[in-house]
């Protein structure tokens, strides 16, 4: 049972995330070949609605040291949430076809 702080900060947390996953999908996370297809939706509807896990877990790589260029943590707190990170990409590679 999560309590309203815990909760609350789990929605931050989404919040956050699918902001990050929305504005760095079309310039780091699509490999060349996939940028073109950005052209075919409809650019209202965000990323997040239309691209699946492939692409969070690509975000979960590519986020610490964008966190850290964009100056919004130091390296050592970057060091600290790092192998959280690490470990939803490890757990969810386990668990990915719950999701499918």
């Amino acid at each position: 049972n999560l309590d309203c702080v815990s909760f609350s900060c789990a929605c931050e947390i989404t919040r956050s995330i699918t902001a990050y996953f929305n504005k760095l999908l079309p310039k780091q996370l699509l490999y060349e070949y996939e940028s073109k297809e950005l052209e075919i939706y409809n650019p209202s509807c965000p990323y997040h609605k239309i691209y699946g896990y492939e692409y969070l877990i690509r975000l979960f790589i590519v986020l610490p040291d964008y966190i850290f260029l964009c100056g919004r943590m130091d390296q050592e707190t970057i060091d600290e949430i790092t192998p959280y990170f690490n470990d939803f990409i490890d757990w969810f590679t386990n668990n990915y076809r719950k999701f499918k």
